[in-house]
């Protein structure tokens, strides 16, 4: 059974918070950009360095002891979320645990704007999470740890290997599932492991609502990070022709050649993704206040 981690704290109205949303809304105008979803990109370094300070004051310990894998900004309108299931697994984050599903890595999900949207629910447009610790989720969970990588929802009750190089997939019943939700609340953090299964508490349908608040949006700020007893700092040494080991990894060898070439621009974006996380994580360990890293 995976630890789930869970857990919900509130940090609206501390400085630290307030002068972290002022900062990212300067840096990447997320009020008012016509961008969506993960709109930052590989903009990790910028997003750790102007979120530093909250993190250092509010996650402490996850600061001190963790490894970040992963930031971004998401920016979600009413009407994309319409219908919207986007259940997953973070992308790239599995290639630097050292001990599989079994590493500890923490998803931080923090809520900094959403607009009055009254025909709503608190939970519309929250974060729903598939609880690694629920009885019926266990067989399911077993099926993805064998694989050590992790998935998307492709398709109703078929999960597909999240790199989409080769054809690992796993079926699962979607009316078994049980998707725990959090209301989305602006200053609250929600934590969870972040090799569970999430995504986006959407909205079924659409006529209850005004032609104002379909425009109307929310906006979050993600991190994922990795004890630093469990990521694998092997991947910082190495160039970028050995990252075939890492996104090719549970493919036959043979394959590898001719999935290069016919996949190729999917093995650039995981290439891509590699160096982007190296980078982040080189960054955050350069910080000579931290503890001494086992490099």
């Amino acid at each position: 059974m995976l630890n789930n981690f869970i857990n919900v704290s509130q940090q609206g109205g501390a400085s630290e918070f307030e002068h972290m949303v002022g900062a990212l809304d300067s840096a990447f105008d997320f009020t008012h950009t016509e961008a969506s979803q993960d709109f930052t990109g590989g903009a990790f370094v910028q997003l750790y360095d102007l979120t530093k300070g909250f993190y250092q004051t509010h996650f402490q310990h996850i600061y001190q002891h963790y490894v970040p894998l992963y930031f971004s900004l998401w920016k979600l309108r009413v009407k994309d979320t319409i219908g919207l299931d986007n259940t997953h697994q973070d992308g790239g984050i599995h290639y630097f645990a050292s001990n599989g599903y079994q590493s500890r890595m923490i998803t931080l999900w923090t809520a900094l704007h959403k607009d009055p949207m009254p025909s709503l629910s608190a939970s519309d447009l929250g974060v729903f999470v598939v609880d690694s610790e629920n009885p019926s989720h266990f067989t399911l969970y077993e099926q993805l740890a064998q694989t050590n990588t992790h998935y998307y929802r492709s398709a109703p009750g078929l999960l597909r290997d999240i790199r989409q190089i080769g054809n690992s997939s796993v079926c699962y019943d979607e009316h078994t599932l049980e998707r725990q939700v959090y209301d989305y609340v602006n200053g609250t953090t929600i934590q969870f492991n972040s090799h569970l299964l999430h995504g986006t508490n959407s909205i079924a349908e659409q006529a209850h609502l005004s032609r104002k608040e379909y425009d109307c949006f929310r906006a979050a700020l993600t991190s994922v990070w990795i004890h630093r007893d469990d990521f694998n700092y092997a991947i910082l040494n190495m160039h970028l022709e050995d990252y075939a080991q890492l996104y090719l990894a549970g493919i036959e060898p043979q394959d590898w050649a001719q999935i290069k070439c016919q996949q190729a621009h999917l093995c650039n974006k995981e290439i891509g993704r590699i160096e982007t996380i190296t980078q982040l994580a080189r960054h955050h360990l350069s910080n000579p206040a931290l503890p001494e890293a086992g490099l």
